[in-house]
């Protein structure tokens, strides 16, 4: 898993021929990994979730690819767990990297906004203002601007 995490780190153009290996196998790896049933380790998992953060730093097609995925009920477990504030941090990169915006891509971002917040990510990323770890609170105070960011409720975070 480490291995797909460097691999997909860095430009657009880098990420592509990782994420369509064997038909999408990569994709279906990290699903099975971060599922509720895969009994990885909080290690594993976290290598897991900066893949897919490293991939949703990619193009809009990536962003997508993980959007329309089971990954995000999984990343969204991740924010859930007490255990590990390294893997909070991780899942927390993933809706930093999911809303954030280039100047070309704001209908994009507004869908991806949307969708998180429906998911319940917004609420759960509220419930984490106080944690513990000082750095899962400024990952999620990061990914909370992301999510508001454009919309009204976005100028109270």
């Amino acid at each position: 898993v480490t291995i797909v995490r460097n691999l997909v780190f860095g430009k657009k153009e880098d990420i592509e021929p990782v994420v369509q290996y064997q038909d999408g196998e990569v994709l279906s790896i990290l699903e099975r990994i971060l599922g509720p049933q895969s009994g990885s380790s909080a290690e594993m998992k976290k290598h897991a979730v900066y893949a897919v953060s490293n991939i949703c730093s990619g193009s809009n097609k990536h962003k997508d690819m993980i959007m329309g995925s089971m990954i995000l009920q999984s990343i969204l477990q991740c924010l859930r767990d007490q255990q590990s504030c390294e893997l909070r941090v991780a899942a927390a990169w993933v809706v930093i990297n999911l809303t954030w915006q280039d100047a070309e891509d704001e209908a994009s971002v507004r869908s991806r906004q949307l969708r998180l917040t429906q998911m319940g990510f917004e609420a759960q990323l509220e419930s984490m203002l106080e944690d513990s770890s000082l750095n899962v609170k400024d990952r999620v105070l990061a990914a909370l601007r992301g999510i508001t960011r454009g919309t009204r409720r976005g100028s109270a975070v």
